[in-house]
């Protein structure tokens, strides 16, 4: 039997294999390689905008909290919750009829004390014509002077108190300060209310408030936009996720930042003619940013690995290369990009999912014009 044959095998078998790591280093292998083509793109450079949201309490510009000034029953309730009333009208009336009587009471106080002083002043002119004919001392003039003055302030005392009787009179009837919307009133007719009790809320929503926080490097863009002369204007998304069909603008700023939050309260103002926005609400305030030839990529060209994006850029041979892309903001369809991307660098515009970094494809560039197409970072 020959046996040479298994080290001629095992010669052939040594070269194949050299010849095939060679080939293994120089060019694309079976593993890595597909046959797929894929479209790649590269950034687009321009001029943009997105929008900036932040959660808002809606406040009317005019809000008060209706109390009782006395302590008394309810005696009659003019309105009705959720009703429109003016100013000036009648809402509540508590029971006043102690408040009368007391009123009556010191009326006649303040008589008795003007008599008592009308009698003084008597006996301190017959006493001083006594002194002057030196039939009394003018020790005995100076004691009924010192009795008329207490009876003049005794009148003054009394007067007070009926002043002060007489407002309590006026708090019976609860008036509205101003033309608005009332609220819930939780006491009824014949419920006993305690000075300071609250009978309901008033509220004005000609005009609303919109509260909201912003970082510090937002409140920064805010200032350099305001010195800049550019418009203050925002929009308003309800709690349905749709727009308000007016805007407002800014008015104010806190004059500090919360310490706990580094955050500072904006405020802005919004018409409200239809009365659509109620006092207590929420919405989004949604602020529009502008930027100036910015890099942007579509979303679908990137995935994400441990919360950083990343997308598959391409040589000219088709090599694919994992690169980490640093997102300034999103756009609804697009990224705006920080760092990370050359503008004249080719990326795989879709499909990354089942590629890996140093697979070999064949690609398709598209277009500057199809590019744009792909991307359409002005959608809303």
């Amino acid at each position: 039997m020959n046996r040479t044959y298994p080290s001629r095998w095992l010669l052939l078998f040594g070269i194949i294999s050299t010849a095939v790591f060679y080939a293994c280093g120089n060019k694309p292998t079976a593993e890595n390689t597909t046959s797929t083509t894929y479209k790649v793109i590269s950034p687009v450079q321009m001029d943009t905008h997105y929008y900036k949201e932040y959660a808002a309490d809606l406040e009317a510009v005019q809000y008060v909290e209706v109390r009782s000034h006395i302590r008394g029953f309810i005696e009659k309730i003019h309105v009705d919750e959720g009703s429109f009333v003016q100013a000036g009208q009648l809402l509540f009336t508590i029971d006043n009829r102690i408040l009368k009587q007391e009123i009556e009471k010191l009326q006649a106080q303040l008589g008795m004390a003007e008599a008592e002083l009308k009698q003084a002043q008597i006996e301190v002119n017959s006493t001083k014509s006594l002194v002057d004919k030196k039939i009394i001392s003018e020790v005995e003039l100076e004691l009924k002077r010192s009795k008329a003055t207490i009876a003049e302030a005794k009148i003054k005392e009394v007067e007070a108190d009926l002043a002060l009787a007489q407002v309590n009179l006026g708090y019976s009837e609860i008036r509205a300060p101003f033309a608005g919307t009332i609220n819930r009133i939780p006491n009824k007719k014949g419920s006993l209310v305690d000075e300071g009790v609250m009978l309901t809320t008033l509220s004005s929503t000609n005009d609303v408030f919109a509260y909201f926080k912003v970082a510090e490097a937002e409140y920064l863009r805010y200032q350099k936009r305001k010195q800049a002369g550019q418009s203050d204007e925002v929009e308003l998304i309800l709690a349905d996720n749709t727009p308000y069909e007016l805007t407002g603008r800014i008015e104010i700023t806190e004059a500090e930042f919360d310490a706990s939050s580094a955050n500072i309260a904006f405020r802005a103002r919004f018409k409200n003619p239809k009365g659509f926005l109620k006092n207590g609400s929420n919405g989004k305030i949604r602020i529009k940013e502008n930027v100036s030839n910015a890099v942007i990529i579509p979303q679908r060209s990137t995935f994400e690995i441990q919360d950083k994006v990343f997308v598959f850029v391409a040589d000219k041979k088709g090599k694919l290369l994992q690169r980490e892309v640093v997102i300034a903001e999103r756009l609804p369809h697009a990224f705006l990009v920080k760092e990370g991307l050359n503008i004249d660098e080719k990326f795989i515009l879709e499909g990354v999912a089942s590629l890996k970094n140093g697979d070999y494809v064949k690609i398709d560039p598209l277009t500057a014009e199809e590019t744009l197409k792909q991307i359409n970072p002005t959608e809303q």
